[in-house]
This record gives structure tokens, C-alpha cells and sequence, in this order.
């Protein structure tokens, strides 16, 4: 027997009979292959190929542009020698690999994709850039998934405003007058069930902006168990940041955020803040699901919420305050339930293209604006420019060990201040 087998044209073609609504791929394909031998002991050469293609993940938002692949088949080998790839913003993916065409076997195959300042997500609440090296390997029916992958910048937004949900429209289906019954939906179990062996790491550079939080976080986390039952492990901890409330920045104590266990779970973040006035000590929390977190105040001695702001806001009872001051206190209470405007201080880092930007106070109380930015992993660069030209200052943070940072900090009087921090967490 001899034969060969030619077609060209858009991928896109070839995906309309593939069930998957949540990916887009187009560019032009290419397949070149020749048989010959017997049915018994067939042997297929030629080439696979793509070409000016583009893949978008319409959930992640992850995008891939300019993808080419090339994968050569000689008789019972088919080798991946091309699969490059851009984000279209620097980021780049390559990889190779092979599969041996045996049914027996369950077909073998081994590829490995490595990954370098890649886009992975962009969605309205998460983006990150990272890279590291993601190996697929073991046979068609039961593959085993493997990736180490280290976070450049992931940003995390706690959005002020959800989108509207999808209406569910109920139809009844009549058939010659009849009511026709739906079939019950079971869960079917995936065809193939890869298991999963992720490490991610995110040595800072992890922040959390949105509803007066302005913060930055470091973790690792781990993925272990099968792609349809996924078991996620670790926990992001907080690095530094500051809670707005009412205006009023209360600083970060602690604070952890948790990734869902199991699928169709939501991201949960649980910060505590504190804020230090004349005879009041007052402490915001911030817990719940990532897309409606809850803030809750609390103080010593205790006193009702209207009453915290008040204090915290005018240093005075509820009681004694003015009609301006009472109406400024409802905005807060109003802002309070996550109905207030966000989003400026977002757009100007954007814009400036810093790390951080945020609203502080100076050693005096004062506020102050702060602007930084990372120069590398461990070293961090600020400024803080109050009301005059004596409030400003510049820092830098170096970052020794995980636990142990040296602090530097000149202010615009001339006068300097050093230190060493270390923190530990249990």
C-alpha cells in the first residue's frame, strides 16, 4: 500500500468539530503525510505544521501570539522540533518533545514547555507574569503533569463592583401538547485525568490592591493530586501594606490569602490592620471570599462602629459633631459597605509604572504620597514626599534572607536612618 495525504487552511476549520467553547485557536495549518508498507506494518512519514497562529483561553485570558509548530513524523515517532510562542508584551514560551505510536503502550509521549515573563493571566482580578518550566510525560490515558514556576508580578484587584451575573432563562419543551422531560445531568469523570505535581513560588512581588488595600504578599503554593479532584496546598502570607479606613491608613499586622482547595471554591483573604489614636486603639479586619470581602471594626475599650469612625475620623463622640462632620461620617459608613469610589491611586501607578503607590503618613503625621518600585527580586527602592520639601525621604529595602531585611532611609533635612528587620512567621 502506498498513499499520501495533503491539506492546508485555517486550524480554525478543524476546531469547530472539537466541543471546546472556552478556547479560540486560528492560523494556517499544514499537514504533509505519506504511507506506505502493508496494513499490517504501515509506515506513516510527513510533517504537521502551524503557522501565524493565535490561541486565547477566554477564562484566564491567557494569549499566545506568532505560534509556530512543527512536529516531524518518521514512522513511529512523531517528534515536536518547533513550538514557540509570545504574549505580544515580552513574555515568550518555547518547547519540544516527542510521542512513540503505540496503541500497546498507550502511547508514550514526553513534552516539555518552558516558560519565561509569560502573561499567564489577564482577567479584571488577577493578572501574573511568570515563568519556570511546566513537563508533560507518561501515556495518552494516563499522563503525569509537573511544573515549577516562579511569579515575576502577580497583581490581585478586590473589585469594587461585580459584573452582572448571566440570566438562566427555564424552557419548557412541548412536543404534540406534551411537556417533554429533560435527561438528568451526571457528572461525567474527564477522558484523560492527568495527576498533577505544581510548585509555584512567589518570592514577593504579590500585591493585593482594591477597597482601601494597598499590600504585598509572598508564598508558595503547591498543586498535587488529579486534574478533576486538584489538592492545593500553602498559603500567601503578607509583606508589608497599609488598610485604608475612612481615609485613615491602619497598618498591616497580618494577614494570609488562601486558595481554593477544591474546584468551584473561591479565593479567601483574612487581614488584620491596626490603627493607633488618643485613647483608642482600633483594629480593621478585612475577611471573606475575594470578589465581597468583609471589613469589620473593632476597638479597645469597645465601642459601637458609628462610634469607632467617629473617633478615628474627628478624634470626638458622635454626639458632639456638626452637620458637616455627621455628613462626612455617613459617606464613610456608606464606604464601609463597599459602595464608595476606588480606583485612582490604580490608574496613577499604572500610569507612572511603579510597584507601589500609595497614601501614607510621615513620621509627624502628615500625609504623605509614597512611590516605589522592585530593581530586582530583593531590592526595593521608594520615595515619600509629604507637604514641604523637608518632608521627603528615600529608601531602600534589601532583602537578606527570607526573614531578615536591612532598611536605609534618608530624609530631606540630610538625616539618616538604618536598621535591621527581622520577622518571623508561626
Amino acid at each position: 500500500m502506498s498513499g499520501e495525504l495533503g491539506w492546508s487552511g485555517d486550524i480554525a476549520t478543524l476546531l469547530l468539530f472539537v466541543p471546546l467553547p472556552e478556547h479560540r485557536l486560528n492560523g494556517d495549518a499544514r499537514v504533509a503525510l505519506t504511507a506506505a508498507g502493508s496494513p499490517r506494518a504501515p509506515r506513516i512519514d510527513g510533517s504537521v505544521a502551524l503557522t501565524q497562529g493565535r490561541y486565547e483561553n477566554l477564562e484566564t485570558g491567557t494569549l499566545l501570539r506568532d505560534l509556530e509548530v512543527l512536529a516531524r513524523v518518521d514512522g513511529d515517532r512523531v517528534t515536536l522540533t518547533t513550538l514557540t510562542a509570545n504574549d505580544g508584551a515580552g513574555g515568550r514560551v518555547t518547547g519540544d518533545g516527542g510521542m512513540t505510536v503505540d496503541p500497546g503502550a498507550g502511547f508514550p509521549f514526553s513534552v516539555s514547555v518552558a516558560l519565561d515573563k509569560l502573561h499567564a493571566l489577564r482577567r479584571d482580578d488577577v493578572t501574573a507574569v511568570v515563568g519556570g518550566t511546566v513537563q508533560a510525560a507518561g501515556t495518552l490515558e494516563a499522563p503525569r503533569v509537573e511544573g515549577r514556576i516562579t511569579t515575576e508580578t502577580v497583581e490581585i484587584s478586590l473589585l469594587a463592583a461585580l459584573p452582572p451575573d448571566v440570566v438562566s432563562l427555564d424552557v419548557t419543551e412541548l412536543r404534540d401538547g406534551i411537556v417533554q422531560r429533560r435527561p438528568e445531568e451526571t457528572d461525567a469523570p474527564p477522558p484523560v485525568d492527568a495527576a498533577l505535581d505544581i510548585v509555584i513560588e512567589m518570592p514577593r512581588r504579590v500585591f493585593v490592591r482594591g477597597r482601601g488595600l494597598d499590600s504585598e504578599w509572598a508564598g508558595r503554593i503547591a498543586v498535587a493530586g488529579s486534574a478533576s479532584a486538584p489538592e492545593v496546598t500553602g498559603e500567601i502570607a503578607v509583606v508589608r501594606g497599609q488598610l485604608s479606613v475612612v481615609g485613615k491608613p491602619f497598618a498591616l499586622r497580618n494577614g494570609t490569602v488562601t486558595l481554593p482547595r477544591a474546584a468551584g471554591d473561591e479565593t479567601s483573604l483574612d487581614i488584620t490592620a491596626a490603627y493607633q489614636g488618643q485613647d483608642l486603639d482600633v483594629t480593621a479586619r478585612m475577611a471573606g471570599p475575594l470578589s465581597r470581602p468583609a471589613l469589620e471594626l473593632s476597638s479597645t475599650p469597645a465601642l459601637p462602629r458609628d462610634e469607632i469612625l467617629s473617633r478615628v475620623l474627628f478624634n470626638k463622640a458622635s454626639s458632639g459633631l456638626s452637620g458637616a462632620e455627621a455628613a462626612q461620617l455617613a459617606l464613610a459608613v456608606q464606604e464601609l459597605r463597599g459602595e464608595g469610589a476606588s480606583g485612582i491611586l490604580d490608574f496613577a501607578r499604572r500610569t507612572l509604572g511603579v510597584d507601589v503607590l500609595r497614601v501614607d503618613t510621615n513620621d509627624g503625621g502628615a500625609p504623605a504620597v509614597e512611590a516605589g518600585r522592585y530593581l530586582t527580586d530583593d531590592v526595593y527602592v521608594g520615595v515619600k514626599q509629604g507637604a514641604s520639601a523637608q518632608s521627603s525621604a528615600a529608601g531602600v529595602e534589601v532583602e537578606l534572607t527570607p526573614n531578615i531585611t536591612v532598611e536605609s532611609e534618608v530624609t530631606g533635612s540630610g538625616a539618616n536612618k538604618s536598621g535591621v528587620r527581622f520577622q518571623w512567621d508561626y
